[in-house]
Parts: structure tokens; sequence; C-alpha cells
């Protein structure tokens, strides 16, 4: 059943099992008002309980084991922390750090620890004991932190607002220490969500652009300029990983826009008759049927390893199967795609290779060969959508087989992309 309040819902809720559970606040932020952390029942629509958030909110409670963590938007900032079960407070909050003001992102839960930014400072506190650990809070003035982080394989990720230094921040969960490479230049402030799967951190810009980052290494794969529909003002784009695409949902744009996201990297095993073995037992695959001079079987396997993010689900991430050093190949994906004029095929090498790219129609088809020389770690080649003839290929869907070969060494992979006329 519906139910009012005092003031505006202006944050997410979560909703775990048969409850859901949301905070009001006043983004105006006149803190006259009452607010609190609501849980209700919802199969009837039930108030369990409320708790009361000095100042109101405008976080998405998160929830980690049996705990609920949440923070406040003025009044002082605060983090509070409550029993799941019956909404008690757990011993030793709230944890009031500033005498006014608030934050303006969501608190995430990450290996024990919750972290979250308010004005300069980035906080990491110890959920159990409710204790800020050495050397936090970092300090990032004269910068703002206004997008709540996310974090997985030891590292969290976290983006500023500041002119001219609106930057993606990645440290060492345990350390605090910025991971070489960061922090990264972006076109402008990062206020929205920040998202990590397969190595990669995905987060949105005021700009209206969409990065794709290397999480180890702070390199920028790939960036899109969304389309602008009739919005103005600060963007808030939000990037989120669902059945191996990225759906990144932008208010500028008034709308929500999908990217094939690549699928997690099966272990590879490569044999000299070239028989690539692959299993997958997440999504549905396409195998083609292609005639060539040699034989090439896809079967497809994979067992996903889960990354703890800041929503409520499990991504899946993928690893190379070889050592820094060694020979591998690794297909990142194709970006964009769906693609209009050209796209990009991404793709990682543990030594340098020759390259070779077959790309087909659905029905096997060769369309056209691209080739190169690989070199260690991350590379791309330029499809620009032509056949070997210089004719545009039709819309549709296209296979491609990427072949990486270092002396008497050879590995494949394959992937999809759809041409959009």
């Amino acid at each position: 059943m519906p139910v009012e309040y005092e003031s505006e819902i202006v944050a997410g809720l979560t909703i775990k099992g048969t409850r859901c559970y949301v905070l009001n606040g006043d983004i105006a932020g006149v803190g006259a008002y009452n607010y609190y952390m609501y849980c209700y029942d919802t199969t009837n629509g039930i108030e369990l309980y409320k708790n009361p958030i000095v100042g109101g909110s405008v976080s998405t409670p998160f929830i980690y084991k049996d705990k609920i963590v949440t923070a406040n938007w003025i009044g002082g900032f605060r983090v509070y922390c409550f029993n799941e079960s019956d909404g008690s407070t757990v011993s030793g909050y709230p944890l009031q750090f500033t005498a006014s003001g608030g934050t303006l992102n969501s608190p995430i839960v990450y290996n024990d620890r919750i972290y979250i930014g308010a004005g300069p400072w980035f906080w990491a506190i110890d959920i159990n004991t409710a204790t800020v650990p050495a050397p936090f809070p970092l300090t990032v003035t004269p910068e703002a932190i206004n997008s709540t982080a996310c974090a997985g394989e030891g590292k969290v990720y976290f983006g500023t607002s500041g002119m001219p230094d609106d930057q993606l921040y990645g440290i060492d969960a345990t350390t605090g220490a910025i991971i070489p490479g960061f922090p990264v230049k972006l076109d402008s402030a990062v206020d929205g969500g920040i998202t990590l799967a397969n190595g990669v951190v995905y987060c949105g810009s005021n700009g209206n652009i969409i990065y794709a980052i290397d999480a180890n290494n702070g390199t920028i794969l790939w960036q899109y300029t969304l389309p602008s529909g009739p919005w103005s003002g600060s963007f808030y784009i939000n990037p989120s990983i669902a059945e191996n695409k990225l759906v990144v949902s932008s208010p500028k744009s008034n709308g929500i826009i999908v990217f094939v996201e690549p699928s997690p990297t099966a272990t590879s095993t490569v044999t000299p008759t070239i028989t690539l073995t692959h299993t997958h037992t997440s999504t549905p695959t396409i195998t083609p049927t292609i005639t060539e001079t040699e034989t090439i079987e896809d079967t497809f396997t994979h067992t996903p390893t889960i990354t703890e993010t800041a929503v409520d689900t499990a991504t899946p991430t993928a690893t190379p199967t070889a050592t820094e050093g060694e020979f591998y190949l690794k297909l990142i994906g194709n970006f964009p795609n769906p693609f209009k004029d050209e796209t990009q095929i991404i793709y990682e090498l543990g030594k340098t290779s020759e390259v070779k790219i077959r790309i087909y129609t659905i029905s096997g088809e060769l369309v056209t060969n691209l080739q190169e020389t690989g070199n260690a770690g991350t590379n791309s080649i330029r499809w620009d959508g032509r056949t070997t003839s210089n004719r545009e290929a039709a819309s549709g869907v296209y296979i491609f087989i990427i072949e990486a070969t270092a002396g008497d060494k050879r590995a494949r992979e394959w992937g999809k992309c759809a041409v959009v006329k």
C-alpha cells in the first residue's frame, strides 16, 4: 500500500527477502522534518520498525551480513549501523565525524570495512569495532567526494568533483595506498555510481561520458559520449553489470543505454591440432558453423569467482590463464557494441604475438580479415564496419574469431558484435 512521508525519498531503497529498507531526506537541506530509516514487509506494506536519522539521508542503505549501514545528509556527518533483525543500533554507532554537513553518497561494506566519502575525506571504518584504521581518512582536498565507491579484488574505487581535478581514485582496500596509474583524470565530475567487473572499472562523468578503465593500472580502455536529452545539471550517471551487459542510466540522456559487456574469460586449452575447448555455464551461447581449411571446435566453460560490489548481486570476474610474461590471449570485448560506423576489438596478450581476426556473418560467410602485431598487455584493433570488398556491412549480428600466434604457440577466442544502421 502507498506510504506517505513528511519529506521526499531522495535515495534508493534496498530489498532483502521480504523486507524493504528506505530513508527519507530533504534535498533542499532544510532539515525541518522528522527523518527515519524505515523497514517494511514487502508482502503487505506493514512498517516493521523505523530508526531516526539526524538531518535525513540521501544514501541508499547497504546490507552486509546481518547489519544495515547508512549515513546522513546534513546536521553533522554520521555513519549509522543497525541490526537487520530488529533495527537496534549496533554498539559504538552512530559515529559522528564532523559538526556540520554530511554526505551525498552511499556507504559500501567490503571485507568487514565500511567505505564512504564525505567532503574532501574518504573514510574506512571497521564495521565490528566502529573504529577508523590508519591511515584513514584519506584527504583529496580541494576536491569533494560525491560518488558511491565500489570495491573488489582488494581494491576500492571512488570519484571526485572539484574542477580542474575531476578524477577517479583507486586505492588498496587495506593500506589506503594509491594504485599505480591512479588517480585518472576525467573530463568532469564523477557524481554517480561506480561498477567493477572483469578487471574493468565503469564510471560516468557529468559530461555525460561513460568510461571503462583498467582496474589494475588506470588505463582508459574506452569512453563513449552518451546521447543528449532535454535535461541539464548534475547528471549522476549510474552503470551496472547484469547478464554480461553494461547498463547505464543517464538523466541527461533521459534514458537507459545498454552495452554488450564481455563474457567472463574461460580456461582455455590449446593443443597442436588447434582445438580450443571452453565450457560456459552462465549464459546461452551461439556456436557458429564455419567452413575453413582447419577445424575449429567451440565448446564453452567457465566457473566465475564472486566480486563483492555496492549492489547485492554477484559479479563474475575474469583472470588470464597464464602468468605475466607467458603466452596467453584474453579477449576483453569490442566497444561500442552495438555500433554504427566502427568498433574497437580489445584484447590482452601475455607476450608480443601476431594477431589475426576473422569476422563472419551468423551463417558462416567470411566478411573481412584484420591483422596486426600485438604487444604484451592491452591492445585494440579497429573494424570500420566494411567488408573485404569495401562495402558497408549490413545491420545484424556478426561472429569474430581472434587468433594470437607466438612461435609455436597459438590461442583462439571468439566474440559477437552487432551492426546497427
